[in-house]
């Protein structure tokens, strides 16, 4: 028998190992497959029953397993909005108008404000809160979806405190770049992040709008606002958009609409008040003022004006001295509205006490 060259006898060899399936090590987890598709029959779509809940506020407009964006410009209060859904979670009181179906907890991932702004949101959040919500500070490497190992840290967090909802802000902070593939990878890491099945938390994504150019959008038209890739308002089922009531830096009104919502109806547009931290309907507001903004100068609101106004009395509602100012003056309502503002123009002479202003040299 021929014998087998010794370079013929070492490839054999490797061949047949090559082809021994390698047994992991003791302990070793191994990933589970992926289930790319569920196809289903439309009797099984038909029978589909909504889990114990899933809906957390509105007509689906939060729901587990879903994304939901508070979109707005910097510096108008979206924070706080967020913070406002987290503590109407805890107490079961209607948000921005809207029922909320449940009692659930809230994991608040943010990178923006610090001690100092902490301290100020929650001094109005009641103690008996507490066990519901949970806020970061500021992480040191920010929000790293990128990174495993910040991934896998958020996974521990959130396997201990359980929350029904998570919060988000902002998400410019995750993207590197506005292009389509950068929002696509972020959502990706998001969901790689959160719970699943029935424990998947709703996750509310908190955007900026662009710098407004020309006429005001409105409605669904907003949706295009968003400031980053259009995944960033094609992927949410859900999209918020907050509006300053006004162009005075003064006014604490804003305009709260929801432009989109692929699961149910958006609701009309509502106007609030940010007052300690929340916010508080605006029952008063004048639509037509904020559709078709006054154009040229407004008249003066002067301190002699106010003063005429208020004092002697003992004490009037905003509303009312809005509209006597108004008519007194012939300015616009948001106009009336700044120069009534306990943080305006006015703050040191101006008091608020059960609803009712009044005037003090």
């Amino acid at each position: 028998m021929k014998p087998i060259p010794s370079n013929e006898r070492i490839l054999n060899c490797t061949t047949v190992a090559d082809n021994i399936p390698s047994i992991p090590s003791v302990g070793t987890p191994q990933p589970l497959p992926r289930q790319w598709l569920s196809v289903l029959s439309p009797a099984q779509c038909r029978e589909w029953e909504m889990p114990e809940g899933f809906l957390l506020v509105g007509d689906f407009h939060i729901t587990r397993g879903g994304f939901t964006i508070i979109g707005g410009p910097a510096g108008l209060g979206k924070s706080r909005a967020a913070l406002y859904l987290a503590a109407c979670g805890a107490t079961g009181e209607n948000w921005f108008g809207l029922p909320v179906h449940q009692h659930f907890k809230t994991f608040i991932l943010q990178n923006e404000n610090g001690p100092h702004r902490l301290k100020a949101d929650f001094a109005t959040i009641p103690p008996e809160l507490d066990d519901s919500i949970r806020i970061t500070s500021p992480p040191e490497y920010g929000l790293r979806f990128d990174n495993p190992e910040f991934r896998e840290h958020l996974k521990a967090e959130l396997d201990t405190f359980q929350p029904d909802l998570v919060v988000i802000d902002p998400l410019t902070n995750v993207v590197n770049d506005s292009a389509q593939s950068d929002y696509t990878a972020a959502f990706d890491f998001i969901r790689e992040s959160m719970p699943t099945g029935d424990n998947a938390p709703a996750v509310v994504l908190v955007a900026h709008t662009r710098k407004p150019k020309g006429e005001r959008a409105a409605g669904t038209e907003l949706n295009n606002e968003l400031l980053g890739s259009t995944k960033l308002g094609s992927v949410p089922r859900c999209v918020f958009i907050m509006q300053p009531a006004s162009n005075d830096t003064t006014d604490n009104r804003i305009v709260w609409t929801c432009c989109k919502n692929n699961d149910g109806e958006k609701g009309k547009r509502t106007a609030w008040r940010r007052e300690d931290g929340l916010f508080t309907p605006v029952d008063d507001f004048d639509w037509n003022e904020f559709d078709n903004p006054p154009k040229g100068q407004q008249p003066t609101i002067t301190e002699d004006t106010l003063r005429d106004l208020i004092q002697g009395r003992h004490g009037a509602t905003r509303k009312t001295l809005t509209a006597e100012l108004q008519e007194k003056t012939r300015c616009s309502q948001s106009t009336a509205y700044a120069s009534l503002s306990p943080n305006g123009r006015f703050a040191t002479h101006l008091s608020e006490t059960d609803g009712l202003i009044s005037w003090s040299d």
